[in-house]
C-alpha cells in the first residue's frame, strides 16, 4: 500500500508511515525518529515533515562570502615592541620608587621632583602597547594600525578592501557593546548589515 500523507511505499501491516509518521489506523501522524551519519531527525506534529534535524550533515547551498584587505600605507619606524615594553617597565618602577620615597624612604633622586603622576599613565601605554604588540603582532587603533614584522620592529600602517556584496570600500572599525568591542571590516555604504569579521593573522607577512 502507499502512505496517503506522502505517497511513499509502505507494507500491508503497518500502522505507521516510515517516512512521515502518518497513522495508516487513525489518519493523522506520529512522531517518528530516523537516523543518519553524524545526525538525526525528528519527525513532530501533525504537519507533514515537520521535522527538527540535529547534526551536522545539512547541505548549505551559499558559499561562505570572502573579502580581501590589504595595506595602503607602511611606515617602518626604528623602534620594536620589546624596547616599548621595557621602557613601561623602567617607568613603572621609578613610579613605585617616587612612592617609596614620598612615603619616608630616603632616594636622593626624587627628593626635588615627584615623577609618579606624570609616570604611570605613560609607563601603562608603553607597557599596553609593547605586550600586545609582542604577543599579537597587532592593534588596532581605529583609523591605523601598529604591526610587527618578523625581527620585532614596529610598523604604522593602514588598511583598506572593497566589500564583497556591493563593491564600497572597506574600513576597519572597532563594533559591539563598551565592554565587549570586536575589531571588523565594515562596508561604507551600508555598515549595518555588510560586516565581516577580521583576523590580523589572515594578513600578509608585513616587510621588515
Amino acid at each position: 500500500m502507499y502512505c496517503d500523507s506522502c505517497g511513499k511505499q509502505a507494507k500491508d501491516d503497518a500502522n505507521f508511515c516510515a517516512y512521515c509518521g502518518f497513522n495508516f489506523r487513525g489518519g493523522s501522524h506520529s512522531n517518528s525518529v530516523k537516523t543518519g551519519q553524524g545526525s538525526f531527525n525528528v519527525g513532530v506534529g501533525n504537519l507533514p515533515n515537520a521535522n527538527i534535524h540535529i547534526g551536522d550533515k545539512i547541505q548549505h547551498g551559499e558559499e561562505p562570502i570572502l573579502y580581501h584587505l590589504e595595506r595602503t600605507g607602511d611606515i617602518k619606524t626604528p623602534i620594536k615592541a620589546i624596547w616599548v615594553f621595557f621602557a613601561g617597565a623602567i617607568s613603572f618602577l621609578a613610579a613605585f620608587l617616587d612612592v617609596l620615597s614620598n612615603l619616608g624612604l630616603k632616594l636622593p633622586i626624587f627628593e626635588k621632583i615627584s615623577v609618579y603622576p606624570l609616570v604611570v599613565p605613560v609607563a601603562g601605554l608603553f607597557l599596553l602597547f609593547g605586550l600586545a604588540l609582542m604577543r599579537h603582532r597587532f592593534i588596532w587603533l581605529q583609523f591605523f594600525g601598529l604591526e610587527t614584522d618578523p625581527l620585532g620592529f614596529i610598523h604604522i600602517t593602514r588598511l583598506k578592501g572593497t566589500c564583497p556584496k556591493c563593491d564600497a570600500t572597506l574600513s576597519v572599525k572597532y563594533i559591539g557593546p563598551k565592554n565587549a568591542k570586536e575589531i571588523a571590516a565594515i562596508c561604507s555604504r551600508n555598515p549595518e548589515k555588510h560586516r565581516f569579521t577580521f583576523d590580523p593573522t589572515e594578513l600578509s607577512e608585513i616587510e621588515g
